[in-house]
């Protein structure tokens, strides 16, 4: 499946509908690649720029969808490899604008790039399972992925989807290169 991406107007293009086959999610100065979770299916484009990002993923589960349970990921430019620090402002942010925001570890790792995860959370009334991913030096950007939930916890069928589509993150050392 191919899926261009540029931002808050970006189009969508589908190359082939194979579950084994990679998503390539690709747009101005970056290029990416996941696999959709079985049950789930990716947009990007429009759709996407709607969540601000550049690919969404969407569960077929009655239940989740009930619950508003989506998967977001967005390219961010980099400044410098210091991406945990990313998510520790991103928390001192978020802590000044919901006061009652607690967080929690959140274990998911990427097997090749370095990966800094945190579960924000509102309990009994909103969950955000956050990551930040970062392909390394050669990459002009990160990958921030989250998932949102409603009202309870991400069951582990959920958990286990998102933890997919954070392993399954690819970025062609060829096309990371930073543009000078």
């Amino acid at each position: 499946m191919l899926a261009q991406s540029s931002g808050a107007h970006s189009n969508t293009s589908k190359e082939k509908d194979d579950k084994d086959d990679a998503v390539l999610v690709f747009g101005d100065g970056f290029v990416f690649s996941l696999k959709e979770p079985d049950g789930w299916h990716s947009v990007c484009g429009p759709e996407a720029s709607e969540y601000g990002v550049n690919a969404v993923l969407i569960p077929s589960s009655a239940q989740s969808r009930a619950r508003h349970v989506i998967i977001r990921v967005r390219v961010n430019p980099k400044t410098d490899e210091n991406t945990l620090e990313d998510l520790k402002a991103g928390m001192r942010q978020y802590k000044q604008r919901y006061p009652k925001v607690q967080f929690a570890a959140l274990d998911v790792t990427h097997a090749e790039y370095n990966t800094y995860t945190k579960l924000f959370a509102f309990p009994d009334d909103f969950y955000d399972h956050v990551a930040y991913v970062n392909p390394g030096p050669s990459s002009s950007f990160t990958l921030s992925v989250s998932m949102a939930k409603e009202k309870a916890p991400a069951s582990h069928g959920e958990l286990a989807a998102y933890a997919n589509v954070v392993t399954s993150l690819h970025v062609p050392l060829g096309n990371a290169t930073r543009q000078h």
